[in-house]
């Protein structure tokens, strides 16, 4: 998948590069004056440097790169910026010198259409998510029939997610390969109906201890 670069930082945007060429990706920059001859025909990953922009900046290329799938990265992270980045339609939020194999993983769950946040923003969002349907709470008990048919390995898998661990972490703490672990992530999102993490985080946050 292409990559689309976002910065007016030289070191910043030789490193993206790096990692484009070392993950298999071809990258564009795309020039901070706001045009392109066809923007919304565009489609691939866009990284975003926060740095280099203003908010009204970062809310145009959502907007005009409306095909784009849109990664925030900010050289100081803060919970707060990351839900505005996400509540505005980015599909990630990370640390802007990240290592090359979390980027890695980072572009894979985002090309999947899935979201790319550390638990306590997925936390948050969950919280506000549940905040604005009480009645969600009461639905976890209709789901037990889906969650029984999960193997004991993928039951370890999901509540690691549901931490916000990536899975890196996850083959990590399991003694297991990063593909066995996309693997159970996989199948346990089939089994339970669920498009991304954040809907499997919807659906069992109140029943997975």
């Amino acid at each position: 998948m292409k990559l689309f670069i976002v910065s007016d930082n030289a070191k910043v945007i030789a490193r993206w590069t790096l990692i484009a060429g070392n993950t298999q990706h071809t990258c564009e920059k795309l020039s901070l004056d706001l045009s392109h001859v066809n923007a919304d025909k565009l489609e691939g990953i866009g990284l975003l440097h926060l740095a280099s922009l203003t908010a009204g900046e970062v809310g145009h290329y959502l907007n005009v790169y409306s095909r784009i799938k849109w990664i925030a990265f900010s050289d100081v992270p803060s919970d707060s910026e990351g839900l505005k980045c996400l509540e505005a339609g980015c599909r990630g939020y990370i640390n802007t010198y990240t290592t090359e194999s979390l980027c890695e993983e980072l572009f894979d769950v985002v090309a999947r259409n899935d979201i790319w946040a550390g638990p306590s923003i997925t936390k948050l969002l969950l919280n506000q998510y549940l905040s604005d349907r009480p009645g969600l709470k009461n639905e976890g008990a209709a789901l037990n029939d889906v969650y029984n048919r999960l193997t004991r390995r993928e039951e370890m898998v999901m509540r690691a997610v549901l931490t916000g661990a990536a899975n890196k972490e996850i083959a990590r703490d399991l003694s297991i390969t990063e593909r066995t672990v996309k693997a159970h992530v996989a199948s346990i999102l089939r089994k339970t109906q669920s498009k991304d993490r954040v809907s499997l985080i919807v659906k069992f946050s109140n029943r997975v201890a």
